[in-house]
């Protein structure tokens, strides 16, 4: 799948959901790296953590609707989450990779 902004500018080239407990449980711990404009949806889920990850994450907090209730371009590792009471699911990608500019209220496309 690819993320696309309201204006149809894709912004994730590759987004891989993970809505499973196990692909949830694990996200992108212990991946070394992650391929440029890559990005995992979870689903369900509101609040995250970096533990036994070894980047820094940019994250996108979604309701149910896929509008931004909250947006964090830099977290680093070994870092607990916010609990987001309004997310339904969470976008994670490599920060360092991917630039995105992105504000609370933005509405994003799964395509």
């Amino acid at each position: 799948m690819k993320l696309q902004n309201s204006k149809g500018k894709i912004i994730i080239d590759d987004l891989e959901i993970y809505d499973t407990f196990l692909k949830r449980l694990k996200g992108l711990m212990f991946k070394n790296e992650i391929p440029n404009s890559y990005a995992v949806l979870i689903t369900p889920c509101s609040s995250i953590h970096t533990f036994f990850m070894k980047f820094e994450i940019g994250v996108i907090y979604l309701d149910k609707d896929n509008t931004v209730v909250k947006f964090t371009s830099s977290m680093k590792p070994f870092r607990l989450g916010p609990f987001v009471k309004q997310a339904s699911k969470v976008i994670e990608y490599d920060s360092k990779k991917t630039t995105i500019e992105l504000k609370k209220g933005d509405k994003l496309y799964l395509i």
